[in-house]
């Protein structure tokens, strides 16, 4: 929500950039399928959860939140099991898991494109992985490197170990 008549960062225009010209179509479920739900009193978010809500209105931000980011439940999934495919490979100190947030893995990885291909190998396949039964949507993963958030490279899947060599030189 705005915040900058409190001294935050986003401002009125940010705020309507982000939610009818990036992102035009989370406004529009959020208002034209969750709270006319949620004007039964509670909305649906998925695996059997439900959220319960007397003021649809007022909770719309929030109701809309636990329903679309709820099925970032499928990344933490895949976050366990590739957790123990790293134990199983030995790269407990190779490969660190940083953090993940909404459908996004953030790890630390060494500098190293024998690991870094096992990571692009393994990782996206188990995020590709169909998570439930009739399931509708695919699951899709790409792995990006780089120093920072603000420079990195996507590789294609399976690349070879010479072309995220290349990759990693063109890093220095």
């Amino acid at each position: 929500m705005p915040d900058a008549h409190k001294g935050g960062g986003i401002t009125e225009e940010i705020y309507h950039n982000f939610h009818n010209v990036i992102y035009p179509g989370i406004t529009d479920y959020k208002k034209r399928v969750v709270v006319k739900e949620a004007k039964q009193g509670q909305v649906y978010m998925g695996l059997g959860s439900y959220i319960k809500t007397s003021d649809p209105r007022r909770d719309e931000r929030t109701l809309g939140n636990a329903v679309i980011q709820m099925w970032d439940i499928v990344t933490v999934i895949a976050l366990s099991i590739f957790r123990e495919e790293i134990v199983k490979a030995g790269y407990e100190e190779d490969v660190l898991l940083v953090c993940s947030i909404y459908d996004s893995i953030y790890l630390e990885i060494r500098k190293n494109a024998e690991i870094i291909k096992w990571v692009n190998d393994t990782l996206t396949e188990v995020m590709e992985r169909t998570m439930f039964n009739n399931q509708q949507v695919p699951n899709s993963a790409n792995l990006e490197i780089g120093d920072s958030w603000a420079t990195h490279k996507e590789l294609k899947h399976h690349a070879t170990t010479e072309e995220i060599q290349a990759v990693l030189e063109e890093m220095k």
